[in-house]
């Protein structure tokens, strides 16, 4: 296991302290709240868990982002695909927020397009932050840093099939092809478990 429900527990008291001082310092220099932007789907639950340990108001906003074809191969597409919200950024203090990053793709693209709309501040923020070689994007904030290559689940993670998204921990799946067990009871061609 990767991270337990009390470890992200402990990750989220540890971001929610920074977030919230970034939300009181917006608060007190302009009066206007911060907009803590959620990339779906995956950072629905992180999002939620965060913004609630927040202690000033924030205004909440959702877009669904997507860069993994929706097949079985789940191989990176060419585009950051973001279908944003009717919300006016103007002079706004913005977070952009997502489970994961990987190689930053998400997070620059969604930055480019939110800056394109001019607001005050753009920042970014992950529960998990993978060490990659290729890096476009840091977070301005990360809770968990992970270095192997191994496909993760729980948290709002998932794989290929979708399952364990809902879990309240991260775990590692590793490949299981050769053991004879198949995700879910099918004869899928991706077999795999969690490793707890």
């Amino acid at each position: 296991m990767v991270q337990s429900a009390e470890d992200i527990e402990a990750v989220l008291d540890c971001l929610a302290v920074e977030v919230e001082g970034w939300a009181q310092e917006c608060q007190e220099r302009d009066g206007r709240m911060l907009l803590m932007m959620c990339v779906l789907r995956g950072g629905a639950f992180f999002f939620s868990d965060l913004v609630q340990r927040i202690g000033y108001s924030i205004e909440p906003a959702f877009c669904r982002a997507w860069s993994y074809a929706k097949d079985m191969t789940a191989k990176p597409e060419d585009a950051v695909k973001i279908d944003w919200p009717e919300v006016d950024l103007r002079g706004r203090d913005v977070v952009l927020v997502d489970n994961i990053c990987d190689t930053g793709r998400t997070f620059a693209q969604a930055t480019v397009e939110v800056l394109a709309r001019e607001p005050a501040r753009v920042r970014t923020v992950s529960f998990l932050r993978r060490k990659q070689v290729e890096v476009i994007h840091e977070p301005t904030l990360s809770g968990v840093s992970y270095t192997g290559p191994e496909w993760l689940v729980g948290y709002g993670l998932r794989d290929r099939g979708t399952t364990m998204m809902n879990a309240r921990l991260v775990a590692r799946v590793r490949d299981t092809e050769n053991t004879g067990f198949t995700a879910n009871n099918s004869s899928s061609p991706f077999a795999y478990k969690a490793v707890f």
